[in-house]
């Protein structure tokens, strides 16, 4: 039996059965497995999180302060990876992020940070199938939320928005299939085909390594991840491609406002916000007095009633959820917008987003509005035409 498997075990038990010494046991037989995984180790991001792990539950049990500033130090390794990220480096990066969150510990933007990262970086790994679909799903789901949420109870606005439309470009480029960024390098010319077809061809070779995922890969994967590198920062150096596999900065997203404020309505399990959008001012936070759940069940009773709207009873109840809809989430957004000094306020137009991933980015909100594709390309959820709002 493996270390890592028999302290495992022990930790198993200890949940069980409450016996310290299990626990304190499991955590030296992690230890001992992550020394056997130095730095560019395949499996070392799994045996960091196991160890991690293991020390953020003694913590929670005798309260020492170190066991909890080593659960850190071990995470924040994370974000100097050597190598391009495998599933496991995404998991890690979850767990981290989820602790930090959690315990409101500094490196939560951090973590978040990494862990989207990661996400990008295995997207471009992964061929488009239908199990690496469900694989980027899954990976995405509750991600971008919490992220979001994490920023604005920190302050960093625009990070918040960074970061949200960092994990719903994601999922919304492959559930939609638009057109990637290495379909644009591909087509624009020999460097860029030629740069296309090396990446692709070392991604694959990369997947293959980490299925595999052998001590024996380590070696190849390191140096598999050397040469991805390197293809990277050539297409990075060719004219349009400087942000190849790197998030949008605030100061492009916030162009999608400058036909109007632009509303992001994120609903995660730490809280629900509105943020405002402006061409020329900073992101506005408006607090709603919300939770996920109820949000949730609004969104479903909603989509409930239209579908049999007709009958006068159900017109009662859909008159109910639109009244709690506007005195929850609208009105407060509208007083805020009445407070601005945003001149693109009085604009005809404003556009409310969600954060879940089916509804469109902000990049893909710029792309309609500078290629005309209204009809084709419009957010659909289901609560936009309540909201979207004309003054």
């Amino acid at each position: 039996m493996s270390l890592n498997n028999l302290a495992a075990s022990l930790r198993a038990r200890f949940l069980q059965q409450g016996i310290m010494s299990d626990l304190d046991e499991a955590t030296e037989l992690h230890r001992a497995a992550l020394l056997l995984c130095p730095p560019g180790h395949s499996d070392r991001s799994s045996s960091l999180d196991n160890l991690a792990a293991t020390l953020h539950d003694r913590f929670k049990q005798r309260g020492i302060q170190a066991d909890l500033g080593e659960v850190f130090s071990l995470y924040l390794q994370l974000s100097h990876l050597s190598h391009a990220a495998s599933r496991t480096d995404l998991s890690a990066a979850k767990s981290w992020a989820a602790s930090a969150h959690i315990l409101n510990h500094d490196s939560a933007l951090l973590a978040y940070k990494t862990a989207l990262k990661f996400l990008d970086q295995q997207v471009a790994l992964l061929s488009s199938s239908s199990h690496h679909f469900d694989v980027i799903r899954e990976a995405v789901s509750s991600l971008a939320t919490d992220a979001f949420s994490c920023s604005v109870r920190r302050g960093a606005l625009t990070t918040a928005v960074e970061l949200v439309e960092q994990g719903r470009a994601v999922f919304w480029t492959q559930l939609a299939r638009f057109s990637t960024p290495l379909d644009e390098l591909s087509a624009s010319g020999d460097t860029g085909a030629a740069l296309a077809k090396e990446f692709k061809r070392l991604s694959f070779r990369l997947r293959n390594a980490f299925d595999q995922s052998t001590e024996d890969q380590s070696s190849q994967i390191r140096q598999l991840t050397v040469q991805w590198d390197d293809v990277v920062s050539r297409i990075r150096m060719l004219h349009s491609f400087s942000r190849f596999l790197l998030p949008l900065p605030f100061s492009d997203l916030q162009k999608a406002a400058e036909d109007g404020p632009v509303i992001i309505l994120n609903a995660s399990r730490y809280g629900c916000d509105a943020l405002i959008i402006h061409s020329t001012e900073d992101p506005v936070r408006v607090p709603l007095d919300a939770t996920q759940a109820e949000v949730s069940e609004l969104s479903s009773d909603f989509q409930s009633l239209a579908e049999q709207f007709g009958s006068s009873d159900h017109q009662l109840k859909l008159v109910g959820v639109l009244r709690k809809l506007w005195n929850d989430i609208v009105d407060p957004v509208v007083q805020a917008l009445r407070e601005s000094n945003d001149p693109t306020r009085r604009k005809k137009t404003i556009c409310l987003t969600f954060t879940s991933p089916l509804t469109p980015p902000l990049w893909q909100l710029l792309f309609v509005r500078n290629n005309m594709f209204v009809e084709e390309m419009r957010p659909r959820n289901i609560l936009l035409p309540l909201v979207k709002a004309t003054q």
